[in-house]
């Protein structure tokens, strides 16, 4: 079992990285991105992106109640 320490720091690092997507997301919507590789163009590139934010989210939830 790990200590508390630890886990904090783990949940940390997994908490920036759903920030990081999140933000990242919002920016290659269809918004003031010019690049057209960056934009978001269907419901597919939406679903990848917070399928993994998802996980990460499940990630601190386990982290937490191990």
């Amino acid at each position: 079992m790990e200590n508390q320490d630890t886990r904090i720091e783990k949940i940390q690092a997994i908490l920036e990285e759903a920030i990081a997507m999140v933000k990242i997301g919002a920016l290659a919507s269809e918004s003031c991105i010019i690049d057209e590789d960056l934009q978001m163009r269907d419901n597919t590139d939406y679903y990848h992106l917070f399928r993994r934010i998802n996980a990460l989210l499940t990630n601190i939830r386990h982290t937490i109640d191990s």
